[in-house]
């Protein structure tokens, strides 16, 4: 799934890029063909019941970002993050 939605994007920064630039918003579980994760537990700093409040994880900045550094091996520029 991450290489049908990223692949293109990663191999254009690879080849021609300096660095990249990420926007973090949150973390979205995707339905795959492994066992499923288990729901987080609910965060104490979250708000609201609203979908923002729903899906917004902290852990997903850095989860995110380890990812792009690992196929792209270049400096990331954080542009927007929301959580």
């Amino acid at each position: 799934m991450r290489k049908i939605a990223y692949g293109a994007w990663f191999d254009s920064i690879k080849r021609a890029g300096d660095f990249t630039g990420a926007q973090i918003y949150r973390q979205i579980a995707l339905p795959g063909k492994g066992k499923a994760l288990p729901k987080p537990a609910p965060l104490p700093m979250t708000e609201g019941e609203g979908m923002m409040a729903t899906f917004s994880r902290p852990e997903a900045l850095v989860t995110g970002l380890e990812y792009v550094f690992a196929e792209t091996k270049k400096p990331i520029m954080i542009s927007e993050k929301r959580n």
